[in-house]
């Protein structure tokens, strides 16, 4: 059995937002106990599905899983006239032979060569930023590839895009929610080292009920620091901001603001062209938008689609924030009960 403990973020998230509209509606839910992380719903119309986590999967299977794959869903993308970074994918030795491709480290760094630095190296299956560099040498690529096929089979490399990290969360072909997002960071006061910054922000954060899975020892920050010339013995100065990873995912201690009445229309049309294309029903289009967001512009690119995007972060932003993840959760369990899928997953 493979046994995944959920944060505490997680149960209370279940149990204030799904579970009482599931009784509610009068469906009977069996949470497992101990961590109450997965259960079984079953609708009145005797309908049953089981989910696991609070992210909710209403997609289509085929659709779910080509989002999940970096590589196939940017070809899709492609295809259909949607800006995407240049990037590849890359293959452990042992999984060359099973989809015939030789393409390994040393092309990886070659192709990296060719593309330009600097460049993200990321798990090509993977998602809330697990895994994901930013890299600005061969010997970059090399470290980073190499950790990566510690626990993956697949690696896809992409050209870094400048501008501000957005992600877009559509359901049912309309934008419910817009946000920003920025890597995680800290912020110097003249007196502590980032080691020590670090320690108080993730401190900060479990407070906040929001628990992040990282340590400064990640290579992924070693890489960071390297980039910037600093060690985790550094004293930032008073407001010095210190961002410790290149990605800006919330689950690895990243911030969010709502701009869901700030950004663009141009920009929200993208996201729902996009997840009608891909046929998605629930769908975070994330997207790196160079200028002014409020602003339309050609200078904008997509890294990738989530199919299962998480909202509780987002929700934690206040009561109109909160009310608009309620809203969604309403309405997918609504989906969900009137579907003839059999899980959430």
């Amino acid at each position: 059995m493979n046994l995944v403990s959920p944060t505490h973020q997680d149960i209370s998230f279940i149990e204030r937002v799904i579970l009482p509209y599931l009784r509610e509606i009068g469906a009977e839910v069996l949470l497992e106990p101990e961590f109450k992380y997965v259960g079984c719903i079953r609708f009145k119309n005797g309908k049953t599905h089981y989910f696991r986590n609070p992210k909710l999967s209403i997609n289509p299977a085929g659709s779910g899983d080509i989002a999940q794959d970096k590589g196939y869903t940017k070809f899709f993308l492609t295809q259909y006239g949607f800006p995407t970074p240049q990037s590849l994918v890359f293959f452990r030795p042992d999984w060359q032979e099973k989809v015939h491709c030789k393409r390994g480290v040393e092309d990886a760094i070659e192709w990296a060569k060719q593309c330009g630095f600097p460049c993200f190296v990321k798990p090509n299956n993977d998602s809330e930023g697990d895994g994901v560099f930013r890299v600005c040498s061969p010997d970059g690529i090399l470290r980073a590839v190499q950790e990566i096929f510690k626990t993956n089979k697949v690696a896809i490399i992409e050209q870094a895009f400048t501008g501000t990290d957005v992600r877009v969360t559509v359901f049912q072909g309309k934008v419910e929610f817009a946000c920003i997002r920025t890597p995680l960071a800290v912020i110097g006061d003249g007196v502590h080292t980032i080691t020590e910054l670090f320690t108080q922000k993730k401190s900060a954060l479990a407070n906040q009920k929001r628990e992040i899975y990282v340590e400064i020892s990640d290579p992924r920050i070693t890489e960071k620091l390297e980039q910037l010339n600093l060690a985790p013995s550094y004293i930032p100065k008073i407001n010095e901001r210190v961002e410790l990873l290149a990605n800006a995912n919330l689950s690895t201690g990243g911030d969010t603001v709502n701009i869901t009445d700030t950004l663009h229309p141009f920009f929200k049309q993208v996201a729902v062209d996009i997840a009608t294309k891909m046929n998605l029903i629930l769908a975070g289009i994330d997207m790196i938008i160079d200028g002014d967001i409020a602003h339309k512009t050609d200078r904008f690119t997509i890294l990738e689609i989530n199919a299962t995007p998480g909202m509780k972060h987002f929700a934690s932003l206040g009561t109109t924030e909160r009310d608009i993840v309620r809203t969604i959760y309403r309405k997918a369990i609504d989906v969900l009960e009137k579907s003839t899928e059999n899980t959430i997953s």
